[in-house]
């Protein structure tokens, strides 16, 4: 917990509300505060956004709390652990002209709880909320205070992707963390070809989800080496999902594409390793492959190309729907049969959230690169 506590405070959040502060007569114009509700975990819950922005602000993400964000005042209500930790996160608030409260909730909680809690919205003038409005929660809290919320006559408003879109342009400790994460993701990948060819040397054939399952299980086993190697803190390193292995003929482009129970093929495997560093993620797309004719060569020296030239492509000020017209343009000028086998999104932004949607490399996104935006690139061809 003290290396929790003390990466939460190296996180500045006072300068990561001033972010938010400075953002508020554009993004946030139609709002008073940001509600960030958080309950239980259950099935039924989304919380991309919901975690990803408390995470970005203090590098922890105080689940089952409710949390209030206005330009100058912070209300938190959770437990009282939780409550400690981010008073730390804000030691300094009121020498910035913050004021924070915090409001220590019991369990179960209390009508007069909900009612303090509402008495110090009170004092911040609120009208409208900004809340992420696909995000149901779940809990005996939300409920309480849903209900509450009601019948006060609160407006709520989504700012769904205008958080997003303040998120997606990271701040230089985030890229600092973000190369961290590639550095670490870049090590459990080598290890997935290594262990992919120890399996062909030896002539095995093991199925897609048990070479997913080794690789989880090096993660553990390899902690201490990449805090040596690497220089970072394993307890924070993960994945931000169960490496996925295809091969055999059946491929599924989808970051979120799932493994299967089939035997490795000794064809084309297309591999994806995604880490998660401090909340940060990354992700490696590869494709690999065994005894290629031609054809399947000059595709991939194709497709190379048109990779490299997409990343070179995304310059500070440029429309990201102009990289993807000159990618498209440049495949059908020097790789006619190959141009409209082209994904309609070329990637998107990643960072605290695993897809930027905001940040999306195709024809109708107009938003323009800016310094701190982060790509995963990913290109094919269809069939």
């Amino acid at each position: 917990m003290e290396d929790i506590r003390q990466e939460v405070i190296n996180n500045d959040a006072l300068s990561r509300w001033a972010v938010l502060e400075k953002q508020w007569p554009t993004q946030l114009a139609r709002v008073d505060a940001l509600l960030i509700r958080d309950g239980i975990e259950h099935e039924d819950s989304i919380k991309l956004k919901t975690t990803a922005v408390k995470e970005w602000m203090f590098r922890f993400p105080f689940i089952n709390s409710i949390l209030i964000i206005g330009k100058d005042k912070l209300i938190f209500f959770g437990n009282a652990e939780k409550g400690d930790l981010l008073q730390a996160a804000l030691a300094n608030a009121q020498s910035s002209g913050k004021s924070v409260t915090v409001l220590k909730k019991s369990e179960p909680i209390t009508g007069d709880e909900i009612k303090r809690l509402f008495d110090e919205v009170n004092k911040m003038g609120v009208k409208a909320f900004g809340v992420f409005a696909r995000e149901k929660q779940k809990g005996a809290m939300i409920e309480a205070f849903d209900e509450e919320l009601r019948y006060r006559g609160y407006e709520e408003v989504d700012v769904s992707t205008q958080i997003q879109e303040i998120m997606c342009v990271k701040l230089p400790a985030d890229i600092k963390l973000l190369e961290a994460a590639c550095n670490v993701t870049a090590y459990f990948f080598s290890n997935l070809i290594n262990k992919l060819e120890g399996e062909i040397d030896d002539n095995a054939k093991p199925a897609h989800s048990a070479i997913s399952k080794h690789m989880e299980d090096y993660l553990l086993k390899a902690k201490g080496t990449i805090e040596k190697r690497l220089g970072v803190k394993a307890e924070f390193f993960d994945y931000a999902y169960s490496p996925i292995i295809q091969s055999g003929g059946e491929y599924d482009l989808r970051p979120n594409a799932e493994n299967n129970d089939n035997a490795l093929s000794y064809d084309c495997l297309l591999l994806n390793v995604s880490g998660k560093y401090l909340s940060l993620i990354c992700n490696v797309f590869r494709t690999v492959m065994i005894n290629p004719g031609e054809d399947d060569k000059n595709n991939y020296k194709a497709l190379l190309d048109l990779h490299k030239r997409t990343i070179r492509g995304l310059k500070v000020e440029k429309p990201l729907n102009a990289v993807y017209d000159e990618i498209v343009q440049y495949a059908r000028d020097t790789y006619p049969a190959l141009a409209d086998k082209l994904p309609v999104s070329l990637g998107f932004g990643i960072g605290y959230e695993f897809k930027e949607s905001c940040l999306l490399i195709n024809k109708k996104n107009a938003r323009a690169v800016e310094s701190g935006n982060v790509f995963t690139v990913i290109t094919s061809f269809k069939d």
